[in-house]
């Protein structure tokens, strides 16, 4: 895809209210992800807190409808625990490279036999920070509805469909800038410089 309008329709609105938060600085203050500022997405967000140790990805928020499109209730778990290992470089990637880039990134995947996918799968994953405004804290993640096929209470994540391979069909676009360029996130490491340490901060919504 070459450009975001050939999206989904709500990309445009999500993105639009994270570079509007963003207040002129290169990432927006977490702060901004309050209750009322979510109500519209709600149901199809993730808040994500990024964590300083072995497991850094502890999703605060899962929304009623990301669950659906994804499976299983990922809410108050590491991702690290929750994704089967062998989806679990793909499953992270859109973070890693957020980091890395401090930008939002839009993840495209589809269903292979070395991920495991039920289904496509579509993540819009933007960065947040907290006092230090060049550090990545949250992340919230609006996920796009998917063509999931089978049990709702199956995961579009499944450890035994997983295999060995090579895979064509998983996509990062970096959306700094309004036209969308595809990362190279295989050759394009993930950060290791930045450890994140979670802070006390101020409670900005009983739900974060």
């Amino acid at each position: 895809m070459s450009n975001i309008s050939q999206w989904p329709p709500e990309v445009t609105n999500v993105l639009s209210f994270w570079r509007e938060a963003c207040e002129g600085m290169a990432l927006p203050h977490l702060k901004n992800l309050s209750g009322s500022n979510l109500r519209r997405w709600v149901g199809d967000v993730s808040v994500i807190h990024l964590h300083d140790g072995p497991k850094k990805f502890f999703v605060s928020l899962h929304g009623a409808n990301v669950a659906r499109h994804i499976g299983p209730d990922f809410n108050k778990k590491y991702l690290e625990d929750a994704v089967p290992r062998a989806s679990l470089d793909f499953a992270l990637a859109p973070y890693q490279q957020s980091i890395k880039l401090s930008a939002p990134v839009y993840a495209i995947m589809h269903p292979t036999l070395e991920n495991g996918l039920h289904s496509k799968l579509e993540r819009l994953v933007m960065p947040f920070c907290g006092e230090k405004k060049d550090m990545v804290e949250r992340f919230l993640v609006w996920v796009a509805p998917s063509d999931k096929q089978f049990d709702q209470t199956g995961s579009i994540y499944e450890e035994r469909r997983a295999r060995r391979g090579r895979d064509r069909s998983f996509s990062l676009y970096n959306l700094a800038e309004n036209e969308p360029v595809e990362i190279d996130w295989r050759n394009n490491p993930s950060p290791s410089t930045q450890k994140p340490i979670a802070r006390s901060l101020d409670r900005l919504s009983a739900l974060f």
